[in-house]
């Protein structure tokens, strides 16, 4: 009887994932972090070429195919105190073996800190770093080097030889930093205070916000993919309220969120409607927390959101203006935050707001009309 090629490839996988689960009942992972640290204790005293430096792309590599399998938390699970005798074997449980997982997140981020040099290495390092940022165990254990990984962004945008070498590498750190910046405020707060990290984004965020939007690598990473990942960071980190209070006098984040409202805005693409709604979602933060003033003294910090306030409002009334746009909203209640600020009313009545939002409530997006009659009200105080 003739075996269907999808049913052998099912079987294969299926063998793969419990072979995977008999290894990590049998101390695999704990095997693995040991080497890890053997390779870091060298990788410290000289720089990893040859066999070490192949066996930690074979490591990582590993680690990521262990990380990956789901069942692997539930096999250990059901192989809890297997072994409670006097037997030297490592004792097979399900918590013993979350520690190992974890314990190899900050091993790796040394490495990947180790092979600046040997980007295959360090972007094969860098994609099992992003595996283990799915879990919540070891995402709590990145959470501790959140800023180490910010400056390690900053160091391949400014190393790579070309736009697309830097953007697999990039890409994925932008996505293990937001994974990272979604539950753990400590990291918010550790991230923003290391001068060297947020200049590491930011300095990031304006290289390749200055970048042709349709460079693409082989593999698919995009100019706009790292800016979406980047930006949803900044978004998160601005959760924090001392966090998205400074950064919304913090320069040039304003410059670069407006330069890339300006790029996106009336672009239908599915890419470029993800970045707008992600630079809409760190406005939203930012200006959530931002403190308004009407003294103009206040607005010293150029190319911060403050002081592009009025330029920013005149993009974001140009998108709410637009028919069939997906994020007027998301729009209207950014412009419900930043007409709190008396200048921005101003600027947003020049703009013809007040029409603009006659159409809004007139919209049958219920939605619209909620976040429009936000912005009435700060417009109406007046």
């Amino acid at each position: 009887q003739k075996v269907k090629p999808e049913a052998v490839s099912r079987e294969n996988s299926s063998r793969q994932k419990s072979l995977a689960c008999r290894l990590a009942r049998h101390g695999l992972v704990q095997l693995m972090v040991l080497h890890l640290k053997m390779l870091n204790e060298l990788g410290s005293t000289k720089k990893l070429s040859g066999p070490p430096l192949h066996a930690l792309f074979q490591l990582s590599g590993a680690l990521r195919t262990i990380a990956e399998i789901p069942s692997i938390s539930s096999c250990l699970a059901g192989t809890r105190s297997l072994l409670n005798g006097t037997s030297p074997q490592i004792r097979e449980t399900q918590d013993s073996e979350m520690i190992q997982l974890e314990l190899a997140g900050p091993l790796l981020v040394r490495a990947a800190e180790m092979c600046i040099e040997e980007p295959e290495v360090q972007a094969n390092v860098i994609r099992t770093l992003s595996v283990l940022s799915e879990r919540p165990e070891c995402c709590e254990q990145l959470a501790d080097g959140a800023a180490r990984l910010g400056i390690l962004l900053g160091s391949i945008s400014e190393t790579s030889a070309t736009v697309e070498k830097g953007l697999a590498a990039t890409n994925r750190l932008g996505y293990i930093l937001g994974n990272i910046m979604t539950r753990w405020d400590s990291a918010r707060l550790h991230f923003y205070s290391n001068d060297v990290s947020m200049e590491a984004i930011l300095n990031a965020l304006e290289f390749y916000a200055n970048k042709r939007f349709t460079i693409k690598n082989q593999m698919g990473d995009s100019v706009v993919d790292v800016l979406t990942k980047l930006v949803r960071v900044v978004a998160n980190i601005c959760v924090n309220g001392d966090v998205g209070f400074g950064l919304s006098n913090k320069p040039p984040l304003g410059e670069i969120l407006l330069n890339i409202l300006l790029k996106v805005k009336g672009n239908k693409e599915p890419e470029m409607e993800e970045l707008m709604f992600a630079t809409l979602g760190a406005l939203h933060n930012l200006s959530y927390y931002y403190e308004p003033s009407d003294n103009p003294l206040q607005y010293n910090h150029p190319g911060s959101m403050a002081e592009r306030l009025k330029d920013i409002c005149g993009v974001l009334c140009s998108i709410l203006n637009t028919d069939g746009s997906p994020a007027r909203s998301e729009v209207a209640r950014v412009l419900g935050n930043m007409t709190r600020n008396g200048m921005t009313r101003q600027t947003f009545c020049s703009e013809s707001g007040l029409k603009i939002l006659i159409r809004c409530l007139e919209s049958d997006d219920v939605e619209l009309m909620v976040t429009s009659c936000g912005v009435l009200v700060n417009i109406l105080g007046d």
